[in-house]
């Protein structure tokens, strides 16, 4: 089969990355936990205040980004090259 001879070790750029992607998302999860604190913001009245709506917007696009990044990041490893990928 096409993925028979695949072993995990193959994959250790994709990994990195892909911890790397994950970690930066944590981050900014507890960035904007803080900037929620620092401005008083409850969570179903996000987007009054214009300071923390740009962060908050920020971290919206990245989560969003990262939901696409990450399936296409492994199924081109899989496929094409984990050095490439």
């Amino acid at each position: 089969m096409f993925l028979s001879n695949i072993q995990p070790d193959y994959f250790i750029f994709t990994i990195l990355i892909t911890l790397l992607a994950l970690l930066q998302t944590f981050v900014l999860d507890i960035y904007i936990s803080f900037k929620k604190f620092k401005h008083g913001v409850l969570d179903p009245e996000a987007v009054d205040n214009q300071d923390f709506k740009k962060v908050y917007k920020m971290y919206n696009n990245t989560v969003g980004d990262l939901i696409l990044f990450l399936p296409l990041i492994w199924i081109f490893a899989l496929i094409e090259s984990d050095r490439i990928a």
